[in-house]
């Protein structure tokens, strides 16, 4: 990774390779450099970026843009995974781990765009990856608190990420979008101070659409979500447990979204088709050994970790918990003093959702009825019901039924019965006796 201005000026490697379907792009820097994402006043418009397409139409516009690299923390190695089979379109859409994209195989759609697809590369013949990073010499005290320049950093502490409610990509509601509404009803509940319920820090909003679990936690003024407190002796600012049993109640999915920054609002999305095993893994979106593994890492010496689909159980255990403290009026926290854990209000107590993926809502939900069939769907009757057209007596086939024994039958139309209305069949041409006085056979 060398200077376009300077090419023996080197930062750093990128070492490709491809293991199945997944091509990893590990980028090796050199001493002194490293990659520091966000830096507080640098402008350059991402740490790591990789453009990775079949064409050239947007080269120099990377779609894969420090979405695949931790929010904060310095790196002299990363790998960034691409999954070939579901790449994001540059032209409609950016790689991104926010709520909103998890559905569309983590492609969020640009501005603009109601559909973005991703498209399977693992098949082509020809696909083009342009990478570049953004990086400046580490001082010996390895302490780098300038990039120069730009006054507001991205992750202004008393900005939240999620624009109070309003960013989609990060606070994902049940009525954002009627295109797709929930499979069944949501449910709204507090998060309370297990020693005082009627304190809350903010709500819980949980629904499903399709095999994804959308938990969304809006915070109330003046609490919000700040991880990475200096002082805070907490495991995690926000966990929640979802698995079809109580037996661990340890968070599988903690801070999966969350960097130092601040949120009033904030979306956790689970496939159900790919639930981490608490026992063996939790979900990480970065690094790449989870990736490979539907974002499931193993627990040391627990490999391997598959996740399990539970999109059909009809009982899956949700226990969200956070920890959170009150903002003061300048929104300067810098000490996690006084913070509390806040966990789901329940009515016996225990802090626990019960829920119903094959009914799309909490356990005694009934599964929602299919919609009614249209005229044009709905089974038509024979056209004239089981006997008919009036006046006429069916018959089944081949003879009516009524054909004497080694008789001839009479061939249809009328199955032996004349015509509609019970005239007379006309009489054999001899009058009922045949040539020579001899009884005519009968019909």
């Amino acid at each position: 990774m060398v200077l376009p201005s300077d090419r023996t000026q080197t930062s750093g490697q990128l070492i490709a390779f491809q293991r199945g379907d997944f091509l990893f792009l590990t980028f090796r820097m050199e001493c002194p450099y490293a990659l520091r994402p966000f830096l507080p006043d640098t402008n350059a418009p991402s740490t790591l970026g990789v453009y990775v397409w079949d064409s050239t139409e947007k080269l120099g516009f990377p779609q894969y843009a420090d979405a695949l690299t931790p929010f904060f923390g310095v790196f002299t190695c990363h790998s960034a995974v691409v999954d070939l089979r579901a790449v994001c379109d540059p032209v409609t859409s950016v790689y991104s781990n926010t709520p909103g994209a998890v559905p569309n195989r983590n492609c969020a759609c640009r501005p603009g765009r109601q559909s973005c697809p991703p498209a399977d590369l693992s098949q082509s013949s020809l696909v083009l990856i342009q990478p570049s990073l953004y990086a400046l010499p580490s001082p010996e005290s390895c302490r780098v608190t300038s990039g120069a320049g730009i006054e507001r950093s991205f992750f202004d502490m008393c900005m939240p990420v999620d624009s109070y409610w309003e960013s989609l990509d990060f606070c994902v509601l049940p009525d954002a979008d009627p295109a797709i509404a929930p499979c069944g009803s949501p449910v709204v509940r507090d998060m309370v101070l297990p020693s005082d319920r009627t304190q809350t820090a903010g709500q819980l909003i949980a629904f499903q659409r399709g095999d994804f679990l959308f938990l969304t936690f809006r915070m109330e003024c003046p609490y919000a979500l700040r991880p990475g407190l200096a002082d805070a002796n907490t495991p995690f600012t926000l966990g929640v447990y979802v698995w079809n049993s109580t037996e661990l109640g340890v968070p599988q999915y903690a801070d999966v979204l969350l960097s130092s920054a601040l949120y009033t609002c904030l979306t956790m999305v689970v496939d159900l088709r790919a639930v981490c095993d608490p026992a063996k893994s939790m979900y990480m979106s970065t690094t790449p050994s989870a990736v490979q593994n539907r974002n499931c890492a193993c627990f040391p010496g627990l490999q391997p970790c598959p996740p399990a689909d539970l999109s059909q159980s009809s009982l899956v255990f949700i226990q969200p918990s956070l920890y959170a403290l009150p903002s003061p009026v300048n929104c300067r926290v810098t000490s996690g003093a006084g913070i509390e854990r806040y966990v789901l209000d329940t009515e016996d107590g225990s802090g626990v959702l019960q829920w119903n993926p094959s009914a799309c809502g909490p356990v005694a939900t009934h599964p929602a009825s299919p919609p009614p069939l249209s005229p044009a769907e709905r089974p038509q009757p024979p056209p004239y019901g089981e006997h008919g057209p009036p006046g006429v007596i069916s018959y089944p086939p081949p003879y009516g039924g009524y054909g004497p024994p080694g008789g001839v039958p009479y061939p249809p139309p009328y199955g032996g019965y004349g015509p509609p209305g019970g005239a007379a069949y006309p009489p054999p041409p001899y009058g009922g006796y045949g040539p020579g006085g001899g009884p005519y056979p009968p019909p």
